[in-house]
């Protein structure tokens, strides 16, 4: 009964204000749901078949999490240990005020802080360091967009506030700086090939890749020039290119929005969280423990307050680098303590749920709108109401 739901589900936001989408669940070590509905490219009625590369926007950051987080099990850091051992251009960092004047920050930033969104930085990229940094150097790599960032003031005292920011940007760097190696490069190495899907993953955008791509949308209003209309007339959709604004330069190889993915990919690898880390051919992306550490609230001041302000965060809180469901009644009544994930600014989504063993990689190409609003919840309902026994 499920995947008719699920199927009529995923098709009614195709004929409303969705261009197309695509849909992995696991559950107890199997795939039980897998669909992909309306276009990749609305223009020239390409289906969506399920094997498109899609910019996954802020889907990147718990990929950085667990890749920062092995190099914690190894022991090259603690988590409040400052990060300026690693990025020296951290170790004098200076606050703005609300009159403006500029004080010394009165704590260094930890890797904590980098984690929990707690730095005090922004994300202003087109103003201030990270402004200069793309009229400067074009083609800067992560290394160099991290000194850049460094070399804007920090809007509060680290610890204090919880602000989304570049903060993961910054941990790709610290990877990095730790593995000798590009932040892609580590993740593929790391990450994906454990899972069998290292060649479905990138942070470099080719010619190749570009092709691979589902086309890019975002909303446009009515009388915009060459926009294409929804199913319905509902929604208003217009191309844009296929490079996020937060890759800041052509080397970027941005922690915080930066890969492209297929849904396969991102599926294997919401999987293996959901097994408590352990892949499929054995091997662990992290330890249990740790993944107790990433989906536990962190403290952070403000984080609940801020994600009880948008419907399809509220009842969660923030771990490292992963919102963590507290509250099941405040976030509509499904859900299980201490499911973890995030979600992209182009509307892809994924939830990681060990104690059922659960997990979903939805994927979809429109920046923006209002729908993950309703898109989110009513998916997480309908998976814990017919999957989750």
């Amino acid at each position: 009964m499920y995947v008719q739901i699920l199927k009529d589900f995923m098709d009614s936001l195709t004929e409303w204000k969705i261009p197309g989408n695509t849909l992995i669940v696991n559950y107890k070590g199997k795939e039980v749901f897998r669909y992909s509905s309306g276009f990749s490219d609305v223009k020239i009625g390409k289906k969506m078949q399920g094997n498109e590369w899609f910019n996954v926007y802020s889907c990147s950051k718990p990929v950085t999490c667990v890749a920062a987080l092995q190099l914690f099990e190894k022991g090259f850091f603690r988590l409040d240990d400052p990060i300026y051992s690693f990025l020296p251009e951290f170790k004098e960092v200076c606050v703005e005020c609300e009159d403006h004047s500029v004080r010394k920050a009165e704590k260094a930033i930890t890797f904590r802080h980098l984690f929990t969104m707690s730095a005090g930085l922004t994300y202003n990229v087109d103003q201030g360091s990270m402004k200069r940094l793309q009229e400067e150097c074009p083609d800067a790599d992560t290394r160099t967009v991290a000194k850049y960032i460094a070399g804007d003031l920090l809007r509060f005292d680290p610890g204090t506030k919880y602000r989304y920011s570049v903060c993961h940007d910054v941990l790709a760097a610290i990877v990095e700086v730790i593995s000798g190696m590009s932040f892609g490069d580590y993740v593929k190495k790391n990450i994906f090939a454990p899972l069998g899907f290292e060649n479905q993953v990138t942070f470099k955008r080719t010619a190749e890749i570009y092709k691979k791509m589902a086309t890019h949308y975002a909303f446009a209003t009515s009388d915009e020039k060459g926009v294409i209309s929804s199913p319905d007339g509902q929604a208003f959709w217009k191309e844009i290119e296929k490079t996020p604004w937060l890759v800041l330069t052509k080397n970027h190889e941005s922690g915080g929005a930066g890969m492209v993915s297929t849904a396969d990919a991102y599926a294997a690898f919401a999987k293996a969280m959901a097994n408590w880390g352990k892949c499929p051919n054995g091997e662990s992306l992290l330890s249990p423990d740790t993944i107790n550490l990433m989906r536990t609230p962190h403290g952070i001041p403000g984080a609940r307050k801020e994600f009880d302000s948008t419907p399809r965060q509220r009842g969660y809180d923030y771990g490292l680098g992963v919102r963590t469901l507290v509250d099941i009644e405040s976030s509509g009544g499904y859900g299980c303590p201490l499911e973890f994930g995030w979600a992209g600014a182009d509307g892809c989504y994924t939830l990681f749920d060990p104690d059922n063993e659960l997990s979903l990689f939805y994927a979809q190409h429109i920046l923006y709108g209002d729908v993950s609003d309703y898109i989110e919840p009513e998916m997480r309902k309908i998976i814990y109401k017919y999957i989750v026994k």
